[in-house]
């Protein structure tokens, strides 16, 4: 009796050695319960077009179906389908739980890069549940079947790798971004303003996102689809629908509709907001710093689909991750940045599950609007400061 007291108490001793550990595996695991209880659960588009999809492969389970245009997104998230079906996945289960995968990935290189800064203390950790735990992100990947977790996986790899300066990696992980998803290129006016800022790689480096993206065609071309097709399937989404916004909680949703007259202004527009702020922050800092850097790609993450035209709800979820980063890195200045993914969750439930909207999207526009207005104060006292070192 006092043997199995004895290896009791080394049990509670082990338990209570380890609670932190004990603690946080359990949350994961919490965490990923809860995804999974929405994998039952068939969203619009998974009917309309991924279901058919897998249709397709299921009924043509050889390598020439590559061959065929039965899809339109890139090749390489119908190659990550297509190994889901060969090794016998549900397909419903199967595509959630990639992007499922990517959402802990995604979180684990957010916890990295604010580990680069805390080196020690909490506040890695708590970023990482957060962007987790957050309702927004686990609506994408488990309740919408979304690959958006994906691409911005690898656009928060990379950004971990330029902190690195492994740039190499950096536009590496960026081509592999773009390669799965057009909308990784949001944030690509970051990079040409750290080209710019910093001046720390050659201009080269752009060139390795256009080849990652040729070679993920490569296996369609073997399979006999024609390879320009290919190299423009981005291209041939551009017009298939005309709108200045799709439930997307822009600055259209504050206008009067019309995309015939405001399309094209407001694509030139927002490449112009981009290269004011890449301007202000030349003109400020010789290499920008940690803390700006994230400041930066927080704010170029936002201003793109924000004042983009034809946006979608979904096409702010990178924002949505940065927007965690940023705010973690420095919270009681920063914590208004987690505004934004709760303001995509609730632009979620009218798309998503057909229920009335909850807040109008004019609101949740207005708010964005607002946090708009945070960051054109961030850029004044660029300028500000610009002005004091002249």
């Amino acid at each position: 009796m006092k043997q199995i007291e004895f290896k009791m108490s080394d049990f509670d001793a082990y338990i209570h050695q380890n609670r932190n550990k004990i603690l946080l595996y359990f949350l994961v695991l919490l965490s990923l319960i809860l995804r999974v209880s929405f994998f039952f659960f068939y969203s619009g588009d998974f009917n309309e077009h991924i279901s058919k999809w897998c249709g397709f492969i299921d009924n043509n389970m050889h390598f020439s179906v590559f061959k065929d245009d039965f899809y339109n997104y890139s090749p390489l998230y119908i190659y990550l389908i297509y190994i889901m079906k060969v090794i016998g996945a549900d397909c419903l289960y199967g595509v959630k739980s990639i992007s499922v995968f990517f959402d802990y990935l995604t979180a684990y290189y957010i916890y990295k890069i604010l580990k680069l800064k805390f080196t020690e203390g909490n506040v890695p950790k708590i970023a990482f549940f957060v962007s987790i735990f957050a309702p927004a992100m686990i609506l994408n990947s488990s309740c919408w079947g979304q690959c958006d977790s994906i691409y911005t996986s690898f656009v928060v790899i990379s950004l971990y790798y330029l902190f690195e300066k492994k740039y190499f990696f950096t536009f590496l992980m960026l081509g592999i971004a773009f390669s799965f998803k057009l909308q990784a290129l949001f944030i690509l006016p970051f990079y040409i303003a750290m080209y710019f800022v910093n001046k720390n790689f050659s201009i080269t480096y752009f060139l390795i996102i256009p080849v990652i993206y040729v070679a993920s065609l490569l296996p369609c071309v073997l399979a006999g689809r024609d390879f320009y097709e290919l190299l423009f399937i981005y291209f041939n989404q551009f017009g298939t629908s005309a709108g200045m916004s799709f439930n997307a909680t822009s600055i259209y949703n504050l206008v009067p509709e019309s995309y015939r007259v405001l399309g094209q202004p407001s694509l030139i527009f927002t490449m112009s907001v981009c290269t004011l702020i890449t301007y202000l922050y030349v003109l400020v800092d010789k290499e920008l710093n940690y803390d700006q850097i994230l400041e930066l790609i927080f704010i170029v993450s936002f201003i793109v689909p924000f004042f983009l035209p034809g946006m979608h709800e979904r096409y702010f979820f990178m924002a949505d991750v940065i927007s965690v980063i940023y705010a973690f890195n420095n919270f009681r200045k920063n914590f208004y940045a987690l505004t934004i993914p709760l303001v995509s969750f609730f632009s979620y439930t009218n798309p998503l599950f057909g229920a009335e909207q909850i807040i109008a999207f004019k609101y949740l526009s207005f708010i964005n609007l607002i946090l708009f207005s945070f960051m054109v104060y961030l850029v004044s006292c660029k300028f500000r400061e610009s002005k004091n070192t002249d």
